[in-house]
């Protein structure tokens, strides 16, 4: 059997892109752009192949580009087109949305979890001998669902972290979710990183 082409992100050969903490990242279909800590690697998150937005790692590891569903660490930015023509927040939740777990309360509250100018959903996650925050957003523009209008993007904002780590992650995820620009897909992208493989 050949091997995948790197060019294929689902054959998980992707190259990190190492953050300057200055340029923003940039996904213009998905109107992403967001600034990763200085010295971060950072990866494209996808549907099939087609890029979606962009995690990192908060803990150091030989691979930070693996889609391995047990790190407990890590940032990330995601992002889908509406087709179920979901109209709240909640619905892009799937109806449920859990408080913050003790371990975020200890460092911040829901409302310390906000992305400029938009309205979230902020719900805690539980993660495999970790915790989690997750911020829901919607923009892009809206369409047409048959129904009337709806936005056009889901954004899902993640945060996973350990409870030995937790003070600092916290604190590097709301600098992060300050940094984000969601919405109408971006006509200027000069400052975006770029990606090989």
């Amino acid at each position: 059997m050949p091997d995948c082409p790197t060019s294929q992100l689902s054959c998980g050969k992707q190259t990190p892109v190492r953050s300057n903490g200055k340029d923003a990242f940039v996904n213009e279909d998905m109107g992403i752009r967001v600034v990763f800590p200085e010295g971060s690697e950072v990866c494209l998150t996808r549907s099939g192949d087609a890029p979606r937005g962009f995690f990192m790692l908060l803990e150091s590891v030989r691979n930070p580009c693996s889609e391995n569903p047990d790190r407990k660490a890590y940032l990330s930015i995601d992002s889908n087109f509406n087709s179920s023509f979901h109209k709240t927040l909640i619905e892009t939740a799937h109806g449920e949305c859990d408080p913050l777990p003790s371990g975020i309360l200890k460092y911040a509250s829901a409302r310390d979890f906000s992305i400029p100018g938009h309205r979230v959903l902020v719900c805690g996650e539980r993660l495999n001998d970790g915790t989690g925050v997750i911020v829901y957003a919607m923009g892009g523009g809206t369409t047409d669902s048959g129904e009337g209008l709806v936005e056009a993007i889901e954004y899902r904002a993640s945060l996973g972290t350990t409870e030995q780590r937790a003070k600092e992650d916290v604190a590097t995820f709301r600098e992060f979710l300050s940094s984000l620009e969601l919405g109408n897909r971006l006509v200027h992208a000069a400052s975006a990183s770029t990606f090989s493989g």
